[in-house]
């Protein structure tokens, strides 16, 4: 055994060893051409098409065989140039290569004597006449002669330095002559090689456009953790140019719109070798300055206008037969910009934009035609109630989300708009507000027992978190933009010959809503009784504080169930509401429904319990609405809560599922802890079905089903292991 022992361990020791030596060898990659064909590869002669030089670089190719379609032939057995293009520039610095032969004959073929090139210039690469050195650098390589391939018909690897530290796209071989053969020569196999890089050549770059310059960050990072390769050198070109030797550098004097070729080679030195590493990309400066951008509309046709004239402070725009103005905005400072529109037939836009040179921004603008032109005036207050004035708001048409117009508060936090009677949903946003809005449309008020709109003036008056009033109110609809809040706002409204009773809604903002609109019905005297209902927390019967919008609808033999109002409880839980008591009302509550004919006085309402509705008298209270037959009641509210199973119904599968699985896990918990056997087990499950099923999580039927199973399962185990 302790042999054995020690034979392991020197086993790992020489594994290591290996991998050690491998890490930390120099080692190659081979380069090739884009593509196998004769553009990239070019020869001064070719036996026949079966003989393409490109063959000899293809590492597909078998190199054992036959040479016809795998190797190259030259039309004479002397003075042969053989050019390669790389596509790019690399340094190349080993030459793999295979002579020829075809089956392992034939070797004198082989190339013998040549001297290697390298270039840069691609009239070069194209001239293949043997005695034409122009554009090429001759290189210094470990060899003169190509050694002559085994006479073997196998793979015959041979390999030399080359002594190079500059990067050429283009290499060239001159071979001068064969081994003997008469006719050809031939090469087998040979790739261009590189020192394989431990470094990736990256860079950043940022456009300053006020300083008009570039900055070019270098980011080359190491691409293996074993080594950690100093990098000494650094070469940028642009467009081919070498423009610096710096690690980081600036280019200045750049503008917009331009594309810059840009490359960096890096290189570093590890273990007395070079490594290099080269990339390559186009950076582009883009677009600096924006443009402001109009497309005009009709608001209630959305079809697009021409013949807009536009004037940018103070400097006339007319759009003629287009549809649209830009003004480039190239030099304007930043700040406020007035903006004048005209169109023939339809409402003058004035206002202003704070504006900059550099941001593109765009508007539909929504033109309303005179005739459909509609004064709508609003008073924006602040969280506290206190009105908001210089507060600039953009009016868009919901529809279309056409820009109507831009308007800033007055002293007072009044504004107005010149809105389209034609629509009814507009959103009111303001950048200086750190809250939404939500625009409130509020209609003339009806008579509540004839349907009807009043026919006398009416007025109102706002409180809760602002306050806001009018009076001899003549218009049919009323518009009001109310700030989002936690708090309601509470709206009493009456008519101003006090015919009806004075009767006070809640409104209520919130973000999701942008638009809201209020249909108040109001009850004339002596035809309706104030009623108090009182919401109620049906596990605590305390008062409900929490602010709660209820609908109220009402039962009609001409219009079917019609909405006459929105209600906002007090502190109390208490909603003060004129009812007529001959009459059947529906009320919404927290997503509850409840029908009421108000024959009494108080009603107390329990938002956790289906059938809630309760009053102060000795009146039936209507009874619990389980259908279950398991108990407590608080086990349905509980489930209720966490699966959202209604408590009127019998059948909760979510629960259900829930259970099953409690079940089995605690069932598997307990009989490895008590070691029990399939009897005790079955025992075991009945009670735990037991325990969900009074709790309420698990139906009747489904208990006797489950159960049934479970004590057949254990009895059926303990008779075959007894």
């Amino acid at each position: 055994m302790r042999w054995i022992a020690l034979y392991k361990r020197i086993l790992i020791l020489f594994l290591i060893l290996f991998l050690s030596l491998n890490v930390f060898a120099v080692s190659y990659t081979s380069q090739y051409p884009p593509a196998f064909n004769t553009t990239y590869v070019k020869v001064t002669s070719i036996a026949n098409a079966n003989y393409n030089g490109y063959l000899t670089t293809d590492p597909s190719k078998s190199l054992t065989g036959t040479w016809i379609n795998n190797s190259w032939l030259s039309n004479g057995a002397s003075n042969q140039r053989f050019h390669i293009d790389l596509g790019e520039a690399k340094t190349i610095i080993n030459v793999y290569y295979e002579n020829g032969h075809t089956e392992g004959g034939s070797t004198t073929n082989g190339a013998q004597n040549f001297t290697m090139w390298g270039s840069n210039t691609s009239t070069s690469f194209d001239d293949t006449t043997y005695a034409t050195d122009t554009g090429w650098t001759q290189l210094t390589t470990s060899i003169s002669a190509f050694e002559q391939h085994a006479e073997t018909d196998t793979a015959d690897p041979k390999y030399f330095t080359v002594t190079n530290t500059t990067p050429y796209r283009y290499y060239a071989f001159k071979i001068a002559d064969n081994y003997g053969g008469a006719d050809y020569i031939s090469l087998r196999r040979i790739e261009l090689q590189t020192l394989k890089t431990f470094i990736t050549a990256d860079f950043n770059s940022t456009i300053n456009i006020l300083d008009t310059n570039i900055q070019f960050i270098d980011t080359t990072y190491d691409t293996n953790n074993l080594i950690n390769v100093n990098l000494t050198d650094w070469n940028w070109y642009v467009n081919t140019v070498l423009v610096s030797t710096d690690q980081n550098w600036t280019k200045t004097g750049v503008s917009e719109y331009q594309d810059y070729n840009v490359a960096l080679s890096v290189s570093g030195t590890y273990d007395e070798n070079t490594y290099t590493s080269y990339t390559e990309k186009t950076v582009s400066t883009g677009k600096w300055f924006g443009d402001l951008n109009f497309v005009f509309y009709d608001d209630t046709t959305e079809t697009t206008l021409t013949e807009v004239y536009l004037e940018f402070d103070g400097t006339p725009y007319y759009s003629d037969t287009n549809d649209f103005i830009i003004i480039n905005l190239h030099g304007i400072t930043s700040g406020t910009h007035s903006l004048l529109m005209q169109v023939t037939g339809y409402q003058e836009k004035s206002f202003n934009l704070t504006l900059n040179e550099f941001s593109d921004i765009n508007y539909n603008m929504g033109f309303v035609s005179s005739s459909n032109l509609s004064d709508v005036a609003f008073q924006v207050f602040t969280l506290t109630g206190t009105t908001k004035p210089n507060t600039t708001f953009f009016g868009y048409d919901n529809d279309n989300n056409f820009l109507i117009s831009v308007k800033k508060t007055g002293a007072t936090g009044l504004m107005n708009f010149y809105l389209n009677n034609a629509k009814s949903e507009y959103n009111f946003i303001s950048t200086d507000l750190n809250f939404g809005t939500t625009t409130w449309t509020l209609n003339k008020p009806k008579d509540a027992i004839t349907l009807n709109d009043i026919n006398y003036l009416w007025q109102y008056s706002i409180t809760g978190n602002s306050y806001s009033s009018a009076t001899n109110i003549v218009s049919g609809v009323t518009k009001l933009l109310l700030q989002n809040t936690v708090n309601p706002y509470y709206i009493n409204i009456q008519d101003v010959s006090n015919a009806y009773y004075p009767t006070s809604f809640g409104l209520q903002s919130v973000t999701s809503e942008t638009t809201k609109t209020l249909n108040p019905y109001l009850y004339p005297i002596d035809s309706a009784d104030l009623v108090l209902i009182k919401l109620l927390d049906f596990s605590t019967n305390q008062p409900i504080s929490t602010f709660e919008e209820l609908q109220l609808s009402l039962y009609t033999d001409s219009n079917g169930l019609l909405e006459i109002g929105t209600f906002i409880n007090d502190s109390t839980g208490t909603y003060n509401i004129y009812m007529d008591a001959n009459a059947k009302y529906q009320l919404i509550v927290s997503d509850q429904t409840f029908i009421l004919s108000p024959t009494l006085s108080i009603y107390y309402l329990y938002l956790t319990q289906a059938s809630g509705l309760q009053t102060t008298n000795d009146v039936n209270v209507i009874a619990n609405p389980f259908v279950d037959l398991n108990s407590p009641t608080i086990f349905l509210e509980v489930r209720q809560f966490f699966f959202g199973c209604s408590a009127e119904t019998e059948n909760c599968y979510a629960s259900m599922v829930f259970s099953l699985i409690a079940i089995v896990i605690l069932a598997i918990g307990f009989s490895a802890y008590l070691t029990v056997g399939s009897l005790e087990q079955s025992i075991l499950i009945v009670i735990l079905l037991g325990v969900f099923t009074f709790t309420s999580f698990i139906p009747l039927w489904l208990f006797a089903i489950t159960a049934v199973i479970a004590i057949m399962w254990g009895v059926f185990s303990w008779m075959i292991n007894y």
